[in-house]
């Protein structure tokens, strides 16, 4: 006859091993998904690499200005930038923006905007 003890053990040990057994399989479904997303992962940044050589091959310089000459008969330009016509620049306003006012109170160590690039109102009354 087997005693209650016992077979409480025998139940706990059956537990434990459908448990340990569980684990192991999702430990196992879980490693074979990593392992497909690394391979994907891998396959992917080949697939960057063979595109990134591709179009460093189509977008050389040299191959299109040989394909250019072949099939446009094209030749490339110097762009420059024209200087301003004086008409256009003595018609624009300029900007009048006084400089901002200085706002330390007596006595602090820091203000802003710093008094270099400060004007007192005294100095704007000069104007």
């Amino acid at each position: 006859m087997i005693r209650p003890f016992t077979a409480l053990c025998m139940l706990a040990s059956l537990g434990s091993v459908f448990y340990m057994f569980q684990m192991k399989h999702r430990s196992e479904v879980q490693d074979a998904a990593i392992k497909t997303t690394i391979a994907e992962t891998l396959a992917a940044r080949e697939r960057v690499a063979m595109l990134r050589a591709e179009y460093a091959r189509k977008s050389d310089e040299g191959r299109l200005l040989e394909l250019s000459d072949r099939f446009l008969k094209l030749k490339p330009t110097r762009y420059f930038r024209r200087k301003p016509s004086p008409t256009l620049t003595s018609s624009c306003p300029r900007s009048r923006r006084s400089p901002p006012q200085c706002r330390c109170r007596p006595g602090a160590r820091r203000c802003w905007p710093p008094p270099a690039r400060c004007r007192s109102p005294s100095s704007l009354l000069r104007r």
